[in-house]
């Protein structure tokens, strides 16, 4: 059977990540018709999507401490 990977992320999307062909129909462009949904570890960042660039809006960090080399007190 046919596997898509999943995985969720810490913002509550999950996305899809590698698909994996089944030995039967590797090489073809065909799928079986059930696939088996694989759920990878749940990441501890946001999705691509959901991501800001430094200085174009409000960065949010989640944890209570930050790491010393970030801007945050180390502690």
């Amino acid at each position: 059977m046919c596997k898509q990977e999943t995985r969720k992320y810490s913002c509550g999307c999950i996305k899809p990540e590698m698909f994996i062909q089944c030995e039967e129909l590797l090489g073809s462009n065909a799928r079986c018709p059930r696939l088996e949904k694989v759920k990878l570890a749940e990441a501890l960042h946001y999705c691509r999507d959901h991501l800001v660039e430094e200085g174009t809006g409000e960065i949010v960090y989640r944890q209570k401490e930050r790491r010393a080399g970030r801007g945050g007190r180390g502690e």
